[in-house]
């Protein structure tokens, strides 16, 4: 008896490849279902319908599973064919893909699936991919790389399922830009409601035991889903291929890993920031290592009733580290109180206050949001409202602005937005410590005060900068907990101020 077999497949703007495919299995196939996701923006559609095929397009969903459940349905054959656009039927399998289903023995077939390097395969007998079977023996669950479950036997056939897609999959440099795609979306999906998720000839209302299991104790598993995806690949002939059958294998087992590290990720992301919320709101490393220095020179200057102004302070500035009260000055504030700041907000040029009106007045990482030609008018406002001594905390230089860069790029590579500071850095580019220590004297002398120089030290080196900047930046759980264990380095912070460094700590006294 003739057992009529439904080809399905998804796509998504194929037109370079889709005519090769429905090509293969005009002949071997009764009806051939087409399911486009989203909106179709090439001549895909056009030629899918050149074959005949029955055309579905449903919402974009960025993911082929997501639609094969609603594939599967509309399937009328007996069998189903699924297949993807950059796939084909060999010449064998296609002549004898209708003796297969005639089979009654048999439920479900895997075809050698060998790996294209883009020019040729280099694999010969592994791996395998199960790809026809019985509608009524199979079940499925519409998640990312959710094997097709088969309830019957599988038979195993050296017949050919080629596949050739536009790059190599397996080189560490695709498989890097795809993992750090598709584990988070896959992780997402088992942290979903199970009863959002489209199913195939399935009556349960909950995740299968092994997802939960994996989303309970992602971490824990972590050891056991590496080891036992790597040896099953190795095991079910990649070991037989040699070196890139192994590098297959050491793939897979790693996307397992990364799969349940955003698991984890994901379920504590929340529950980690209230923690830093809560505990760590006023602290972080890269905020201390810029008050610090400052609040170094602040102890040591004489008379506990000193009146600080601070420029630049923003809700909190150096209250967190100098438990002393502070006037800040500042174009804006959010809305995070601090009992020992008194705000003023102010965006004009000449500052609201009277000549000497403040003992001591800082001005940390504030400089460099100003273009340069309003700088020394800057520093001659701070000098005009100080009375005893200036601590001014920039960082300065060309390698501290090449510095700068390298962090913008990186944020907006992890983040896709500018981060407005930086973007500070970029369009009024860092000042020179020798220029502000210029602009500083030939402001005193306008001023007709007196100033000596008695710091002018580098803070911070380059290197470690970026390494802290670099975890501070991440959405790497590990290295965000890592950014905050800095904290309980900063008491030896004075061993960091070594080679090439991002600050420049200039105190002026006037005398």
């Amino acid at each position: 008896m003739s057992k009529k077999i439904s080809a399905c497949v998804v796509v998504y703007n194929e037109e370079a490849v889709i005519g090769r495919c429905l090509e293969s299995v005009k002949a071997a196939a009764d009806e051939i279902i087409v399911v486009h996701d989203g909106e179709c923006g090439d001549n895909t559609l056009d030629i899918c319908r050149r074959y005949g095929a029955k055309i579905f397009i449903r919402p974009r969903k960025g993911a082929m599973e997501f639609h094969l459940p609603f594939a599967f349905r509309q399937a009328a054959g007996d069998w189903i064919l699924r297949i993807d656009a950059d796939e084909f039927l060999s010449k064998e399998l296609r002549d004898k893909i209708r003796t297969l289903a005639r089979d009654d023995g048999a439920d479900a077939y895997e075809f050698l699936w060998p790996i294209w390097d883009g020019d040729k395969y280099i694999t010969k007998s592994w791996p395998r991919k199960l790809c026809l079977f019985r509608k009524e023996k199979i079940s499925f669950l519409g998640v990312i790389h959710f094997s097709t479950e088969v309830n019957g036997r599988i038979e195993k056939s050296d017949l050919m399922l080629e596949h050739r897609p536009k790059e190599n999959n397996f080189v560490w440099k695709t498989f890097k830009r795809k993992i750090k795609k598709w584990a988070s979306a896959h992780a997402k999906l088992y942290l979903n409601d199970f009863g959002a998720v489209e199913k195939y000839n399935r009556n349960d209302n909950d995740w299968p035991a092994k997802v939960k299991l994996r989303v309970k104790f992602p971490l824990l598993l972590m050891p056991l889903e590496f080891f036992v995806t790597f040896l099953r690949n190795l095991l079910s002939g990649g070991i037989k291929e040699g070196l890139i059958g192994v590098r297959v294998a050491l793939m897979l087992g790693i996307y397992r890993v990364a799969v349940n590290y955003n698991i984890f990720y994901r379920k504590n992301k929340m529950i980690l920031k209230k923690i830093k919320n809560i505990i760590l709101r006023d602290y972080s490393t890269d905020t201390a290592l810029r008050y610090l220095p400052a609040v170094d020179v602040l102890k040591k200057v004489k008379n506990e009733q000193n009146k600080i102004l601070e420029v630049g302070s923003g809700d909190l500035g150096i209250t967190p580290y100098y438990k002393k009260s502070v006037t800040g000055l500042d174009v804006e504030y959010g809305n995070r109180p601090s009992k020992l700041l008194k705000k003023i907000k102010f965006g004009g040029k000449n500052f609201p206050f009277g000549d000497n009106e403040f003992d001591v007045t800082v001005s940390v990482d504030n400089i460099e949001h100003l273009p340069a030609s309003e700088r020394e008018f800057f520093l001659k406002e701070i000098l005009r409202v100080t009375k005893k001594e200036i601590i001014l905390v920039a960082p300065c230089g060309r390698l501290s602005y090449e510095h700068d860069i390298k962090l913008r790029d990186l944020f907006y590579g992890i983040h896709k937005k500018r981060d407005k500071f930086l973007e500070d850095h970029k369009r009024n580019g860092l000042p020179e410590a020798d220029d502000l220590i210029s602009m500083l004297k030939t402001s005193a002398d306008a001023l007709n005060k007196n100033i000596k120089i008695t710091k002018n030290e580098k803070s911070l080196n380059l290197k470690v900068r970026y390494f802290i900047m670099k975890c501070k930046i991440s959405e790497n759980v590990f290295l965000s907990v890592l950014y905050y264990a800095f904290l309980f380095v900063l008491p030896l912070r004075r061993f960091l101020n070594y080679g090439n460094c991002y600050r420049r700590i200039i105190v002026a006294e006037i005398i």
